[in-house]
């Protein structure tokens, strides 16, 4: 049986518009400036590569992406499923692994108050894209790509 290459990401959209909604509707659009946190955005993506890069090469993570957007040979699905697993502990890890710095960084300028919530932002949204990216994208990648 053949399913919809967006189906696995059908829910965790709808989940990600339900939170949009939630915030614009309390905040409005200011209430998005916390989780434009530049440093975040790129260092849990460069450290995902870093994590992956340490075990695989990371062009086969680009191989194992390009692979869930089409139908591959069951042995490189399987590759490719194994691989996105793993980035998928990989977010998780550098997300955490950033939260731990900006831990760091709010202990380190406690005495300086209006430093706290640039610093706190730094712990929550990178934890929070870690967890996005590999619950919302790449594990449903890796189970779309076992599934077939």
């Amino acid at each position: 049986m053949k399913t919809s290459s967006v189906r696995p990401f059908v829910a965790p959209a709808f989940f990600v518009s339900l939170i949009a909604l939630a915030i614009w509707h309390a905040e409005g659009i200011r209430g998005f400036t916390p989780f434009c946190e530049l440093g975040s955005v790129v260092v849990v993506p460069l450290g995902i590569l870093a994590i992956v890069g340490a075990r695989y090469r990371v062009l086969d993570l680009f191989k194992a992406l390009w692979h869930s957007t089409e139908m591959p040979e069951p042995d490189e699905a399987a590759k490719s499923a194994e691989i996105l697993k793993f980035a998928a502990s990989a977010a998780i890890s550098s997300g955490m692994i950033l939260s731990l710095i900006g831990a760091i960084l709010v202990l380190a300028n406690i005495q300086d108050p209006s430093s706290v919530p640039r610093n706190m932002a730094v712990v929550l949204v990178s934890l929070l894209y870690g967890f996005f990216l590999s619950e919302f994208a790449l594990s449903p990648m890796s189970r779309k790509l076992l599934a077939h």
